[in-house]
């Protein structure tokens, strides 16, 4: 969304390395500043839910860092920042996700005198603006965490034991799919949750597919507003498991990776929600 759009910084050093370079679509062009506590922005030219900023630099060339990194998206005089404070000059890319936050413009700033900024890539993911939406608070849909470690399952009942997965998420985005994300890494796991509630007593199948091992959990959900009348038949279970080299197809010479999985049957019960969390890498 920040591809060739309006950008500007604290100071630029010459027409080389000029601010729009960090958003020409270039991945060799950067733009780079020396200076103490800089900044570069980004005009989005209309207002947007930023709930992803993902930036890569090239601290190959110069002495960088390491500084603390802050990614704000701003609207009018409101500034929010998204994710945490990073720390910049470590790697050559980081990711910056929170909770969507409505903004026109993104600004990324270092803390420090005489601090080296370079930004080779900067990638803003939105939401456009709909309806009369006009708080964060007001978007419901699929909760994403990712964490960008290396998910070791060997010796573990289930995947969720994983120290990783009950550790604060490296990234948090929202979606309305429920599905993982793309991601260059290929060392990360993630966590999708949703809440749904289900329209009538019945039966209900669920499917799941994924690339190395996967595992669906579904537990009973209720408002702490809402009186508990009826006990929901197992509280928290796993439905399905998916390992790595699960189901192979011998006539097709591959290795299928869908479950089909029908459940039980409900009573319809109105204040009853279900959450879903699915955990993968």
């Amino acid at each position: 969304m920040a591809a060739k759009k309006p950008t500007n910084s604290s100071a630029e050093q010459s027409n080389y390395t000029r601010s729009s370079f960090a958003v020409d679509s270039f991945p060799n062009t950067c733009f780079y500043t020396k200076a103490s506590s800089p900044w570069w922005s980004v005009d989005l030219l209309r207002s947007m839910y930023v709930f992803a900023v993902e930036i890569t630099s090239n601290k190959g060339c110069c002495q960088v860092g390491p500084s603390n990194m802050e990614v704000l998206v701003i609207q009018g005089a409101r500034t929010q920042r998204c994710g945490d404070v990073m720390s910049y000059g470590s790697s050559d890319w980081l990711k910056a996700g929170c909770y969507p936050i409505r903004g026109r413009s993104v600004m990324i700033t270092l803390d420090g005198a005489n601090t080296t900024l370079i930004l080779c890539r900067v990638t803003v993911q939105t939401y456009a603006q709909v309806s009369l939406i006009e708080s964060a608070e007001e978007i419901r849909g699929i909760r994403r965490d990712i964490w960008y470690k290396s998910i070791i399952t060997q010796g573990l009942a289930t995947i969720r034991e994983n120290h990783v997965y009950s550790s604060s998420p490296q990234g948090v985005t929202w979606g309305r799919d429920f599905e993982a994300s793309q991601e260059d890494s290929e060392d990360h796991g993630q966590l999708i949750t949703s809440y749904f509630q289900p329209p009538s007593s019945g039966l209900y199948s669920f499917l799941v597919s994924c690339d190395d091992e996967c595992e669906l959990w579904i537990s009973g959900y209720q408002e702490p507003r809402m009186p508990m009348e009826v006990a929901f038949d197992g509280v928290e279970r796993m439905l399905m498991q998916i390992q790595k080299w699960d189901g192979y197809n011998e006539s097709a010479g591959s290795y299928s990776k869908e479950r089909v999985h029908a459940i039980w049957n409900i009573k319809s019960i109105k204040e009853w929600w279900w959450k879903l969390d699915f955990f993968l890498y």
